[in-house]
């Protein structure tokens, strides 16, 4: 799977969710948690989704709608 179709599903279970583990997402796109976290990087950095110290967590904006 290309990166940003991870990319994608991640914000997918992100968005669903609310917030997400590193372990479960490495688990459901059959990758490595080294991988998942690069790609958190990615999207964290895209102001999509904040970084947890295990996971992610769906961005809000300042009126509490997601980004």
């Amino acid at each position: 799977m290309i990166a940003e179709e991870r990319r994608k599903i991640i914000l997918e279970k992100i968005r669903t969710e609310k917030a997400v583990s590193v372990q479960e997402l490495a688990r459901l796109l059959e990758t490595t948690v080294v991988q998942i976290r690069r790609d958190m990087e990615k999207v964290d950095k895209q102001g999509l989704v904040v970084r947890a110290a295990v996971g992610g967590i769906i961005k809000e904006d300042k009126e509490g709608s997601w980004c």
